[in-house]
């Protein structure tokens, strides 16, 4: 959704003026999230030389926006290789868009206001309608007084014979409600979360949990869902950071996946597990639980998760027996 950067007047505020073509002129209240550079971080370009104008960046370090007079690139690191150069155009479209799909896994916090705008703007062009505006509940929480909730014990809005959980380490995440379509909705969220955001939480009735003193503890969040809320078994819908967040922890018993023909060659694909430490040099070891043909081509897929006892407990019972 992002696209070219121009120079534009001189803004008290800011060095420039930034406009998006397609999105329109930055708001002087957004231009403070980004940072002007003299340089990009791999040393390629350096304002000044080869008609570089500017070296633009979000505080969230994503992306690098390497202005010229007549062109903007955008240049993104990967951990998979080298760095990639982007040039930005405006997107060319036929009609406004009926729906719009967008995968903000991972954004970050730091430069929260300036990708919110990003994210309107451009919707606002593929729905042809400039008067677009995003709900309050879908900007994030910004909290007046920044105080550290720290540990707090579990609140209980109500129970229900459903619920939707959400892993917000900070509490950035704004629900209009305690329902989530039909299932009670229960915030786990770290002792860094700002105590009024727990008190709008209160307010809208929502239940939560704060475990973990700067990131979610996920084993002890299980647990107090467990214990207060009666919940055994967890569904994870959260896409892959959240899939190889609870296997780091030893908290996924089973994977389910659906296999459709289809081959997608392209790079920087999120995986079903994705975010794993890299000192964890050994695969989950997985054993099959059920193989099922779903129409004319699809394959549905259960594993069971092995555990360390149960790989060491089949190693002495084949030494036993004589197995190789």
């Amino acid at each position: 959704m992002l696209r070219a950067v121009e120079l534009g007047e001189r803004s008290a505020c800011y060095a420039t003026r930034v406009r998006f073509p397609g999105c329109g002129l930055l708001a002087d209240s957004f231009a403070s999230d980004l940072v002007e550079l003299e340089s990009t971080s791999e040393g390629l370009f350096r304002v000044g030389c080869e008609g570089v104008q500017q070296v633009l960046t979000p505080r969230d370090r994503r992306v690098e926006l390497i202005v010229f007079a007549d062109k903007t690139l955008a240049l993104v690191r990967s951990a998979l290789g080298p760095p990639a150069l982007y040039p930005l155009l405006d997107d060319a479209y036929m009609a406004p868009a009926e729906a719009v799909l967008m995968d903000l896994d991972g954004t970050s916090v730091r430069s929260e206001r300036f990708w919110m705008w990003v994210i309107e703007r451009a919707l606002a062009a593929l729905m042809g309608d400039a008067r677009f505006a995003l709900a309050p509940e879908d900007e994030p929480f910004v909290s007046a007084a920044n105080k550290p909730a720290g540990p707090r014990p579990v609140f209980v809005a109500r129970r229900a014979k459903s619920y939707a959980i959400s892993v917000d380490t900070l509490g950035k995440l704004r629900w209009p409600d305690g329902d989530l379509d039909g299932d009670h909705l229960i915030c786990v969220v770290s002792a860094q979360v700002p105590e009024d955001y727990l008190a709008m939480l209160r307010e809208k009735g929502i239940s939560y949990i704060v475990s973990g003193k700067t990131s979610v503890h996920l084993a002890n969040a299980v647990n107090q869902l467990g214990k207060h809320f009666g919940i055994r078994t967890l569904l994870l819908e959260g896409g892959g950071h959240i899939n190889g967040a609870f296997l780091q922890a030893g908290l996924v018993d089973e994977v389910s996946l659906l296999v459709v023909p289809g081959v997608d060659g392209r790079h920087d694909i999120p995986a079903v597990f994705d975010g794993v430490s890299p000192s964890s040099k050994k695969a989950v070891p997985l054993r099959l639980k059920s193989l099922e043909r779903r129409g004319r081509d699809a394959l549905w897929i259960r594993y069971e998760v092995v555990r360390p006892k149960t790989v060491k407990r089949r190693k002495n019972a084949k030494a036993q027996t004589g197995e190789k």
